[in-house]
């Protein structure tokens, strides 16, 4: 067996602290061993032990007695596979359970403390009357029970007979062990069975007498799921509860009941490979250290594989010097949580400066000057060399990796700033909220779009206002439409009077009129093709006449997988190529038609003026007559322009009309995408970061409203002002309103600024979304005040900070406690870390003992520097002592080594303020007796 110190602290290994070893006693009982006889059978039984494998600590077991642990340990130097040995004495309670078994109960004692003899004097104080005499568990005397009861038998059946009978009834046992001294009831540990057989939960009608059971042991022997939870005060019953019935909450162990390799069992394999794993040194003290930390995963932990696993090249295993007079050549950590501790200038924060230089020296020389105080500790000028060493055995040359260093007082500089803390928020949000940033990234892609409609439609709106405005120009130049008609109608009145006097038939000036009327609209026609013909002169076969066509989907494809998004991409770009060669092929082929019709338009007119040359020649010759047609004919074109513009000006109203409809859709849908914000928020699965619920608010702040207000002139009262405020629900119920106001000028705007950019400016006006955050009760983020206090902040900013670094690499952190509050510390740091650490690495230099003791540190390093009061014996400059926090050794005050003088849990006492108080409290925390 291995006397070594542990340096790595406490590190899982799997335990059985139920095995059965030969011996007359448990032969006598359950006899499943190989062998001719006892001798033989001790002998394999040894050959077994030495043949284990990862199994670091053995509970020989026995019935009533130590001989089956005194036989094992007499060859504890060949088994050095072995951590530990220790007894676990098996007796028998009374009542008997519902199967008529009597009760298993189990005695470890602590045998660096107590002897042989110590043990056995305890146990030969329960007695089993008989007959009127006090029969003990030693062998004669069970022998002699025997004989009481049947006086045929032989001195070994007789031994069997009396063994099987012994017993001790509840109250007896605990009514003894109550009355040993200190140094006793320290140094045992009591478990009980709980299976329905021969354990405590086979009392079926007594649970005043099974509460009494479980309220005087230690811990249960037991592998059964709901047995695990219910004792730790997570099952049907909670811990205050189980408290009060038990009067500590009780882990669960649980052990092969190995009896012989007959029965098919393997030595020290439990049933479905239920090990019990245990972390903790491989000691009694370790042991004990369940009890403290009673819940499943914390220190003791049932199942078949070993918890807390880590990939090997996330994981420091050492750091190695170079230059051994200032530090040792190699200080190794564990893999869960490593505190370094120790006195003012001692090493703590320049060992984990240097942890962190060797992995990410560019951040850390951000971050601080050098590992020390002065201008010699800069890094520059640093020439001691030191590296890290991975768990997979890799430098970090050859694996670089990462580490998230957070230096002395970087908590407390981020808690002063909570706009920095809130940047934060968004990264963390979008990586652990599943689907959240595609789904927020679509949603502001939608609300832009809907903003771009609004842009495009008030665009459109005042080029609809402006044509109206030039048409109403127009409509002014050509005079009233009834005017125009009158004059039209005692023009064609003078015709008709002429016509009579120059006796001319009515078919002819019929005739007249009609052909000179359809040259004249040919002629219209003629100038319409030639402008227009302007407009699309550059359409050819030879060259496309748009190159480019925006295709827009709302909702945006942004929300959409990265898949789903480049298929619908490439038929976007297959459509857009057809649009536009479509459409460029309309403009030629409308170009080819107007050409065409131009033409016919030229031969309609040559033909009309042709077919009735000599009706126009005699027509012409009557000025006046045909004075009069003409003007009739300019009549009737002015009337069909005034009909052409009114009908534009009809169709402008209704285009505008429609924008504002678009308008008031669009400010509709862009509210209703920032709702939908805030339901995915709430509605999604957010336990990636513990303790933490995020949200999103959305609404306006003064500055900015201020803002988009400077292109209006607030000081005189309107629908849109009230109170030198510019009322912006105003706006967005009434688009239309706002934009004839803007538009007419009785809303005024300031000087030099463009109307049609105000009411842009003014409809698009979007509310700020901002992330939120909540953490026990308090706020931070949107719009209001934080909540928070620094000390909150700082935790909060810690969280954050690992939510958001990019996998479980370790975590260094120096001193948290400067930046935190007390009750911060305890009553949510010391969680966090506890929890936190079965997910990462964390090494962590602290000087509270709250922190390094209540958060079960795995290991602590106790830093020294060498120094006339506190020596380092090879005189070293810095150096470590490594281990876990049930290493305990008593001060030795001849020791000239100053780590070495005593062990690390005295260490922690001695340097931590409160170290002591702080490992009571952890004693006591779930009322352990």
């Amino acid at each position: 067996m291995s006397n070594l110190t542990w340096m790595c602290g406490s590190e899982w290994r799997k335990w059985d602290l139920h095995i059965h070893a030969p011996s007359i006693y448990t032969c006598a009982k359950n006899d499943q061993f190989v062998g001719t006889d006892l001798a033989s059978k001790q002998a394999n039984f040894i050959n077994e032990l030495k043949e284990l494998k990862n199994i670091s600590v053995l509970g020989i077991t026995d019935y009533f007695s130590l001989e089956g642990y005194k036989k094992v340990i007499e060859h504890e130097k060949d088994l050095t596979n072995i951590d530990l040995i220790i007894p676990n004495i098996e007796l028998r309670l009374t009542p008997e359970t519902g199967e008529r078994k009597k009760i298993n109960i189990h005695i470890l004692p602590n045998m660096n403390f107590l002897t042989v003899d110590d043990v056995e004097s305890f146990l030969y104080k329960f007695v089993f009357k008989q007959g009127g005499k006090d029969h003990t568990c030693k062998k004669e005397s069970l022998t002699d029970l025997g004989k009481k009861l049947d006086n045929t038998l032989s001195p070994e059946a007789a031994f069997v007979m009396g063994l099987n009978e012994f017993s001790i009834t509840y109250q007896k046992f605990f009514e003894v062990l109550n009355e040993q001294d200190d140094n006793l009831k320290g140094n045992i540990l009591i478990g009980v069975s709980n299976n329905s057989g021969d354990g405590a939960s086979g009392i079926k009608d007594l649970s005043g007498i099974r509460n009494v059971i479980y309220e005087g042991v230690d811990f249960i022997f037991s592998s059964n799921a709901s047995d695990i939870t219910y004792f730790i005060g997570e099952g049907v019953d909670d811990t205050e509860t189980v408290i009060q019935k038990y009067k500590s909450l009780k882990p669960c162990l649980h052990g092969s009941d190995y009896h012989g390799s007959k029965s098919g069992k393997k030595i020290c394999i439990p049933d479905l490979d239920r090990y019990c794993w245990i972390k903790a040194d491989p000691t009694f003290d370790g042991l004990k250290q369940v009890l403290y930390e009673p819940k499943s995963g914390e220190r003791v932990y049932i199942g078949a594989v070993k918890p807390d696993q880590k990939d090997s090249f996330k994981v420091i295993r050492k750091i190695k010097f170079k230059n051994p007079s200032d530090f040792p050549e190699e200080i190794v950590f564990n893999n869960n949580l490593s505190s370094i501790i120790g006195s003012r200038s001692s090493g703590k924060s320049a060992l984990l400066a240097y942890i962190a230089h060797s992995i990410i020296p560019d951040e850390v020389e951000h971050l601080i000057p050098g590992p020390g105080e002065g201008e010699e500790f800069h890094w520059n000028k640093i020439k001691n060399e030191y590296s890290i060493e991975w768990a997979n055995g890799n430098s970090n040359d050859d694996s670089p990796g990462r580490v998230v260093y957070l230096p002395q007082n970087y908590l407390y500089a981020k808690s002063k700033d909570p706009d920095a803390i809130k940047e934060k928020i968004e990264p963390v949000l979008f990586k652990t909220v599943n689907g959240f940033e595609g789904f927020y990234n679509g949603t502001l892609s939608d609300i832009s779009q809907a903003n771009e409609e609004i842009s495009a439609k008030i665009d459109e709106w005042f080029a609809a206002s402006d044509t109206i405005g030039t048409v109403d120009e127009q409509l002014k130049l050509l005079g009233d439409k009834a005017t125009v008609e009158k004059q039209r109608k005692d023009t064609e009145n003078r015709i008709q009077n002429l016509k009579e006097e120059n006796e001319l038939s009515e078919t002819d000036l019929e005739t007249y009129r009609t052909v000179t009327c359809q040259v004249s609209s040919f002629e219209e026609r003629k100038r319409q093709i030639i402008m227009e013909l302007a407009v699309v002169s550059k359409a050819s076969e030879e060259n496309l006449y748009f190159n480019s066509v925006d295709i827009t989907f709302s909702p945006s494809i942004s929300a959409l997988p990265t898949t789903l998004q480049e298929k619908i991409k490439s038929k976007i770009q297959t459509a857009r190529e057809g649009i536009l060669q479509d459409a460029s092929k309309d403009v030629l082929e409308y170009k080819n038609i107007l050409s065409s019709e131009q033409q016919v338009s030229q031969e309609s007119i040559d033909k009309l003026k042709g077919d009735n040359k000599d009706l126009i020649a005699k027509y012409q010759k009557n000025v006046e007559l045909d004075g009069l047609v003409k003007t009739v004919n300019s009549y009737t074109t002015i009337i069909n322009k005034i009909n052409s513009i009114e009908d534009t000006k009809k169709n402008k109203e209704v285009e505008k009309s429609t924008c504002v409809d678009l308008i008031e859709v669009s400010i509709s849908t862009r509210l209703s995408s920032l709702e939908s914000i805030d339901q995915h928020i709430n509605d999604a699965d957010q336990d990636s970061v513990s303790g933490i619920k995020f949200g999103v608010e959305y609404g306006v702040e003064q500055e900015d409203v201020e803002r988009v207000s400077n292109g209006i002139n607030v000081r005189e009262k309107t629908t849109f002002v009230e109170k030198n405020q510019l009322n912006l629900e105003a706006i967005r119920s009434n688009p239309a309103r706002f934009l004839t106001s803007i538009y007419s000028g009785e809303q005024k705007i300031n000087a030099h600024k463009n109307k049609k950019d105000v009411c842009e400016e003014l409809l698009t006006f979007t509310e700020k979304v901002l992330f939120t955050a909540e953490m026990e009760g308090d706020r931070i983020g949107g719009f209001a005040e934080s909540t928070m206090t620094p000390g909150k902040r700082a935790l909060f900013a810690l969280r954050l900070i690992l939510a958001e670094s990019d996998d479980s690499w370790p975590l260094l952190i120096d001193q948290p406690e400067d930046d935190l509050d007390s009750r911060s510390i305890y009553d949510e740091v010391v969680p966090f870390l506890k929890e936190k650490k079965k997910e990462r690495q964390i090494i962590m230099v602290s000087h509270n003992a709250n922190l390094v003791i209540s958060s079960d540190s795995d290991q602590l390093i106790v830093a020294n520097r060498n120094g006339n009061d506190r020596p380092n014996q090879d005189e070293s400059q810095f150096n470590y002592l490594t281990g876990s926090l049930e290493f305990t050794q008593q001060f030795d005050p001849d020791c000239e080594d100053t780590l070495s003088s005593q062990g690390v849990c005295e260490h922690a006492c001695s340097i931590l303020d409160g170290g002591k108080t702080a490992f009571e409290n952890r004693k006591n925390k779930y009322n352990i007796r």
